[in-house]
């Protein structure tokens, strides 16, 4: 990658991503392809980060991230629900992942992304 490359910075990323999604494919354990599929989401998630707000690989990277993000989740197990928030004429993704047995009665933690 050069300096400023936000192309280059793309491609390299999204191939890695590409690379470990088929590794996550071709792998058994659970543990392992879930790792995977989480580290793929990762690339997946920095490839698009330099790319201008229209670009139409924007869409396509984004659908591979979270494909990659919930696949991991669900192979390792991970309890989880999908949230849509309400927010304005719009909503926002969140994932909710409940506490153990006992939690309810403890702060609820909100972690905001930007």
């Amino acid at each position: 990658m050069k300096s400023g490359d936000a192309q280059g910075w793309y491609s390299a990323w999204q191939a890695a991503g590409d690379r470990t999604s088929a590794l996550a494919l071709r792998t058994n354990d659970p543990l392992s392809k879930g790792n995977a599929l989480l580290r793929a989401h990762t690339y997946y998630r920095t490839a698009e980060f330099f790319l201008s707000p229209h670009d139409p690989q924007r869409p396509v990277i984004w659908r591979k991230n979270i494909d990659a993000f919930y696949r991991g989740l669900d192979v390792l197990g991970v309890i989880h629900e999908r949230m849509a928030i309400p927010y304005g004429d719009h909503h926002l993704n969140a994932v909710y992942y409940p506490g153990p047995a006992g939690a309810e009665a403890r702060p609820l933690l909100v972690v905001v992304g930007g």
